[in-house]
């Protein structure tokens, strides 16, 4: 898994591992080398293993820090001891004072995390999952977050190994007072089905 998490003056999804510095001519300085590293904060943390997909957001409003939400996980392993085979797991937030240097910000959850696979074996969200977009709410406050889910449903993709698990995967919604503590919308469900 790579490392990512950047601000740009559209933040966000940049797939590289490369910090770019927003300049007073709204170019681009980019410096090399990783921003966040799995595991740098030592033991214990939901991203000891893997670290990706950022979704930064500039200071705004009554906000004053960069903030970096992005998803990983702490082993090799998805939920249920399930052996992953994508970057996905938990969500979890880091920030920035000036969008270069980086600190986790430690959530209510197992290691750390804001968002956790569903204890639910039934769910759409129980194996593993990803913030995938993180909107600030300009009324009201708080955050709206869209994510994605890996189901425990066994599917054949009609190739390889044969019927995988957590591959299935769909979208939910989910909100936050905070950027820290997220309660799932749509009663838990996912906002589309596949089909």
């Amino acid at each position: 898994c790579s490392t990512l998490c950047k601000p740009l003056s559209n933040p966000l999804h940049n797939p590289s591992c490369l910090a770019a510095v927003v300049g007073a001519d709204t170019k681009f300085t980019v410096t090399s080398g990783r921003v966040l590293n799995p595991g740098s904060e030592g033991p214990g943390w939901w991203d000891n293993r893997c670290a990706a997909m950022p979704i930064v957001l500039p200071p705004s409003g009554d906000q004053k820090l960069w903030r970096c939400f992005y998803y990983g996980r702490a082993s090799d392993k998805w939920n249920n001891d399930l052996p992953a085979f994508l970057p996905t797991g938990v969500s979890g937030l880091a920030e920035s004072y000036d969008g270069l240097n980086w600190k986790r910000v430690r959530g209510p959850l197992e290691g750390g995390s804001i968002l956790r696979p569903s204890k639910d074996e039934d769910t759409f969200d129980h194996v593993h999952l990803g913030l995938t977009d993180v909107i600030s709410n300009s009324e009201g406050g708080g955050y709206t977050g869209l994510y994605f889910g890996g189901s425990s449903e066994e599917i054949n993709l009609g190739m390889g190994p044969g019927p995988i698990v957590g591959f299935k995967m769909r979208p939910g919604s989910a909100s936050s007072p905070d950027g820290v503590n997220w309660s799932r919308l749509n009663s838990g469900q996912p906002i589309l089905e596949v089909g």
